[in-house]
Order: structure tokens, then C-alpha cells, then sequence
């Protein structure tokens, strides 16, 4: 019994303290104190305390989930870990092959789940998870994808049914449920790769409270966020190749969906077969710069470029990134950006790399002719149109297509358009003029003078119309701040404002 407010008879006293949640499941308490350090053997507390807890220093554990009972301060140690406040968080951020528990039911503004496949990956076998939330968006490097994707290298299946044999069927999973489980394979080129999972506005449930279960009339498919102990269930086997039923108290890896079955011991199989892993055909793709089609955004297995270069001086704009202009395009090969139109010059500044859907100047030293033969390359969906840069009163467009007889797209219906020819001039383009895709060319004001290139740092080489070379000096701001690079605005380069 209780007596003296609130002390036991014995004199034991309820203290304000913290619920932990071990990997495994298990709960045990703590008692509040003003700075704790969370074990790396925790997946999830609760606190809700009269007094404020200072600091708490996360664990190792990226999907820890910190919740702290409506009108707790939440200590800033751990702002950028899962924390909920109340019933509501800003975001949740989990990861595969981590466990949680979720302290209390609460909404979040956004989520993630980033499923990583090993480094091993070979395609022979197929992994399980449970899916964290309903998932309204799915990407790799950033690119969406879609499930329903036939030239995916991965393969996400659910327990669509039992067989009249009793046998386990799968089928291609079409949409991502919260809570619920899933098998999941991926060939080679997933080695080591993440999928990320995202969603918005969602809720997630208490621990115990979502069932997070599939079922048919004889087996049961168990979701799971921690790390349980179980015994008398089907587990994945480490083949990826069937749930195999064990009698032996096993601990299940973190995020580990089982099987248990209702079939008496005579009935019920040793295993449960999973499909065989599918192939692949992969994603090609072939971009000519003679040709006028549209091309889609995508992770291109093998992508084929048909692009010509004349030896001197180009314009380029490709759909991707290229993160070597040299080693792409040939030793003695120079790439520049243009910063601005100063006095007649369009001022140039060399660049090492190209990004996406950006046009630039780039020197040659000798005809390009053959193809450019490319594996694993990534189209992101707002490249799939060439791009454009813009600085004071010159525009350098972008074009993936052919443009022939005066087909230009122009800023203003009086502007100008000049192309750049391969001894460096830049000329006003006639009736006839065209060029083809996966270049680029000026439009300029109506008026605009004579047009010569002023390069910073060019090659050797440089003839006539271009300037002598120039070495970028001391970059600075308008305040008279020394700078490393050049920044977005206003720039001073050896003593001539420049606009990137």
C-alpha cells in the first residue's frame, strides 16, 4: 500500500523515469536523471518526466526512436536522431538491418527507409524486410523509380496467396504497405546500393497495437521492426532460398519478417521455397545528335552517344554528368563555362567536369568521330531538357535536338542568334544555319557587337580571334573579400566584374 504521499510501506518511492526498449523487445526502466548516455542495446525510450532532462547522448543506432510525453523540452544532443514530441515529429529517417520500437503512436510530417543490399549482391537469393510505412515515392541515386518497372535490377515480392497443395505463393508487389512484410532481391549492379523509401503526412503505430501480419488459411507472414528471439517459425535461410521452420530458440536480424503455420506437424513442409530470382534485361539507350526524339530520364545500363566533334573549338550539352572532361573527351581537351559578356568578350572559365543539362565551350584538339560507349549512367528527370545559362545579357542555349532554318527558341522575338565555329569566331547564324543536337548557342540582344571569347587559363593553342591566355588571378566580392572560387553574383577577376 501506499502512504506519506506516495511512499511505499516499505519505504520504496515512485520516481519519475524513462521507458527503454531493448533490441530484443524487451522493456525495462530507468530512472530520470538530468543527463544519461542511451546503450548501444536500445532501440527505443520514452520519457515523461516532471523535470527536464539536460542532455541525452544518442546511441549508434541510426533508427532509435527518442519520444519525449507532450510539454518535455527535447534536449538539442539529439535533434538530428528520430525524435518525437507528443504524438507528432518532423521527420523519420530508418534504415535496414537496424531495430526499432515505437514508444508511442505518433504522426510525422515525412519519412524514410533506405534499404541497402550487401556489397555481395549476386542475384542467387532473396532478402526480407518489413516494410516501416506506405511508401509514396521510391529512389535510387536520387532517381525515381517505379515498382512496376520491368528493367529494375530489383524485385520486391509479397504473400499474395496459399496454393490448394498448402504452398506459399508470392507475386510481384505492386504497391508498399505500411507494416507490413516483404521479400526482396536484387542482381550484381545492386551490390552494395541503396533503395530509399519515402512518404509524407504519415502515422505509425504503437508497438503491439499494428499487427503487421499477411495471412492465408494455414500460414501467418509476421512482420517485425526489432530483433526477437523465436522458436517454432519459418526463417529466412542464409541462401535467400526458402524460410526454413526451426525448433531452436533463434534470434531473427533486425527488421526480420518469419512464417508460423497452422498445419499439424504431419501436414506442415521443412521449408518454405521462395521463386526463383529474375533477370534483368537492363536499360540501354542510344542518343544521336541527329535525331529529334524525345529520350526518357532513367539509370542507363549502357547508354551510346552519337556525338561528333570537330577538332578546335565546340559547344556541348549533354543529358548527364561527366565528372572528368579529360578523361571523357581526350587528353588536351578544355572545357569552359561562360561567365559574362564584357565589352564584346564573353568571359570563359575552365572547368574540370560537366554538369547535367548545362551547356559549355569546350576545345578539341582532334575530330571525334566514334561513339562514346557508356555503362551505368544516371538521366535524372530534370536534365532530360537542355539546359540553359544566363548571365547579363548573353544566354548560352542548350539543345539535345537538331535545329535547322532558323528554328531557334529565343528569349526575345529581336534577339540574335550566334554560333560558335571551330577556329573560335562567333557569327550571326543566317537562314540556312543549323547544327545538331547535344550543342549549344548564343542569343543576344539585337545589336550586340562583334563577339571574341576571353578565356581565363586557356589552352596553349589559342588562335586568332580568341585573346592571349589569361591566368585567373586573386578572386574577390564586391566587399573586397578574398574568395577560393567563384561564387554565385558578383565576382572581381583581375580587376574585371564577372557573373556566375
Amino acid at each position: 500500500t501506499l502512504t506519506s504521499g506516495g511512499i511505499w510501506d516499505h519505504k520504496w518511492e515512485m520516481l519519475g523515469g524513462i521507458l527503454n526498449w531493448k533490441t530484443d523487445g524487451t522493456l525495462t526502466g530507468k530512472a530520470y536523471s538530468t543527463s544519461m548516455s542511451i546503450l548501444s542495446t536500445t532501440c527505443g525510450i520514452y520519457a515523461d518526466c516532471s523535470k527536464k532532462i539536460n542532455r541525452v547522448t544518442p546511441n549508434n543506432n541510426p533508427n532509435t526512436i527518442y519520444a519525449f510525453a507532450s510539454g518535455m523540452v527535447v534536449p538539442n544532443s539529439i535533434q538530428e536522431s528520430n525524435v518525437v514530441s507528443g504524438n507528432h515529429t518532423n521527420r523519420i529517417n530508418l534504415e535496414s538491418n537496424h531495430p526499432y520500437v515505437i514508444p508511442v503512436s505518433f504522426d510525422a510530417d515525412s519519412a524514410s527507409f533506405t534499404y541497402t543490399f550487401p556489397e555481395t549482391e549476386a542475384g542467387t537469393g532473396w532478402h526480407a524486410f518489413t516494410m516501416p510505412f506506405e511508401a509514396d515515392s521510391i529512389f535510387i541515386d536520387d532517381m525515381p523509380v517505379s515498382l512496376e518497372d520491368s528493367l529494375n535490377h530489383f524485385w520486391i515480392y509479397e504473400f499474395s496467396a496459399e496454393s490448394n497443395s498448402n504452398e506459399v505463393v508470392f507475386k510481384h508487389a505492386t504497391q508498399l504497405r505500411g507494416g507490413t512484410p516483404y521479400i526482396i532481391a536484387g542482381d550484381a549492379k545492386m551490390a552494395g546500393r541503396s533503395i530509399v523509401f519515402r512518404a509524407t503526412n504519415v502515422p505509425f503505430y504503437k508497438t503491439g497495437t499494428d499487427k503487421m501480419l499477411v495471412t492465408s488459411p494455414s500460414y501467418k507472414f509476421h512482420g517485425n521492426t526489432y530483433a526477437p528471439k523465436l522458436k517454432d517459425c519459418y526463417i529466412l535461410n542464409e541462401e535467400g532460398t526458402a524460410f526454413e521452420y526451426t525448433t531452436k530458440l533463434t534470434a531473427l536480424k533486425s527488421m526480420a519478417p518469419y512464417f508460423t503455420t497452422s498445419l499439424s506437424t504431419e501436414e506442415m513442409p521443412d521449408s518454405i521455397a521462395l521463386p526463383e530470382v529474375p533477370v534483368s534485361p537492363g536499360r540501354n539507350i542510344t542518343l544521336d545528335e541527329t535525331s529529334s526524339e524525345a529520350f526518357a530520364y532513367g539509370i542507363y545500363d549502357q547508354l551510346t552517344l552519337k556525338r561528333t566533334f570537330e577538332a578546335g573549338w565546340n559547344t556541348v550539352c549533354l543529358p548527364f554528368a561527366v565528372d572528368s572532361v579529360a578523361t571523357f573527351f581526350g587528353d588536351g581537351s578544355k572545357a569552359y563555362e561562360v561567365l559574362g559578356l564584357v565589352e564584346g568578350e564573353l568571359d570563359c572559365c575552365p572547368v574540370d567536369s560537366l554538369a547535367a543539362s548545362q551547356p559549355y565551350i569546350i576545345y578539341i584538339p582532334e575530330d571525334i568521330t566514334e561513339d562514346f560507349l557508356l555503362s551505368d549512367i544516371n538521366i535524372y528527370p530534370d536534365d532530360v531538357t537542355g539546359g540553359n545559362t544566363s548571365v547579363y545579357d548573353v544566354s548560352l542555349q542548350g539543345t539535345y535536338v537538331p535545329i535547322a532554318e532558323n528554328n531557334w527558341i529565343k528569349r526575345e522575338e529581336t534577339d540574335v542568334i550566334y554560333v560558335l565555329n571551330a577556329d573560335g569566331t562567333i557569327v550571326a547564324a543566317e537562314e540556312e544555319t543549323s547544327i545538331n543536337g547535344f550543342r549549344a548557342y548564343f542569343d543576344l540582344p539585337a545589336g550586340t557587337e562583334t563577339i571574341a571569347l576571353h578565356l581565363y587559363d586557356s589552352p596553349d593553342a589559342i588562335t586568332s580571334p580568341l585573346r592571349e591566355s589569361a591566368k585567373v588571378g586573386a578572386i574577390y566580392n564586391l566587399a573586397g573579400q578574398r574568395l577560393n572560387k567563384l561564387s554565385k553574383g558578383i565576382n572581381i577577376i583581375n580587376g574585371r566584374k564577372v557573373l556566375k
